[in-house]
């Protein structure tokens, strides 16, 4: 077999045509892309990135915690965030909404434009009962 023959194939992610040893279907040299770099695309395109300065010691204690709880790190600290943004948000309904309101508008910041000025959105918060699905307050 000559290892020098080139054949013609087709880039099975943008249809390209472009040459190859191997005689099968590939990644053309625009679209070839490491593991890690496809990864790193996919984590800009959908996640925010949170830089959390903690003291000394400290990410010993949280890995430890974690890998206990049989989570990443990252799945430890979302989850504690998401246990104390729900605190918060009950907290801040029961101050914004008193009993037998039918509700409210919650402003946030979604996005900046590109003058760096805040794009405000609202949700409407329907009153529901201040209980979790297991009944605390918490």
């Amino acid at each position: 077999m000559d290892n020098d023959k080139l054949y013609e194939v087709t880039c099975s992610i943008c249809g390209r045509k472009y040459m190859s040893k191997r005689n099968r279907s590939g990644h053309c040299e625009n679209c070839r892309k490491t593991a890690s770099e496809r990864a790193n695309e996919s984590k800009k395109a959908n996640y925010d990135r949170i830089m959390v300065y903690v003291e000394k010691g400290k990410r010993s204690y949280i890995k430890s915690m974690a890998d206990f709880a049989g989570m990443s790190v990252n799945e430890y600290i979302n989850a504690a965030l998401d246990k104390q943004l729900s605190k918060t948000f009950k907290a801040f309904r029961k101050a914004s909404s008193p009993k037998g309101n039918k509700g409210g508008f919650f402003f946030f910041i979604d996005k900046f434009d590109e003058n760096g000025k805040p794009d405000f959105n609202s949700v409407f918060i329907p009153d529901q009962d201040e209980t979790d699905d297991n009944g605390d307050d918490d």
